[in-house]
């Protein structure tokens, strides 16, 4: 079984924390246990702190008639791409925070800027 470490995603609401903190509960889990859920829940880890690794598992389900596509946010071009993926790509692309190595560009918008 080929392992991949993976360094910590930044957390894209780390601004507006202060807005929902009193709603964030921490969910303690035993050795052994699980959490599944649903992509749309906002959810997070605490950083692992000890020396030992900790195991995650991710598991998609995708129907075969749906298009795979991944959105890539340029923070200096205030941009946002659109890729068409391959069905392996989560075999062969781990670094879900990096602009895609792979796949064909759709398109890219500019995103309006704040005044």
């Amino acid at each position: 079984m080929k392992t991949t470490e993976r360094r910590a995603l930044p957390v894209a609401f780390e601004e507006e924390r202060a807005k929902f903190e009193s709603h964030l509960i921490t969910l303690p889990l035993k050795s052994g246990e699980a959490f599944v859920f649903n992509q749309k829940l906002m959810h997070a880890s605490w950083p692992n702190k000890s020396m030992e690794n900790r195991l995650a598992l991710t598991i998609g389900l995708v129907p075969k008639a749906a298009d795979l596509f991944m959105l890539y946010f340029d923070k200096n071009k205030n941009a946002l791409s659109k890729f068409e993926m391959p069905t392996q790509m989560f075999l062969h692309y781990p670094e879900i925070i990096d602009k895609p190595l792979i796949g064909q560009l759709l398109e890219t918008k500019r995103l309006n800027q704040k005044s």
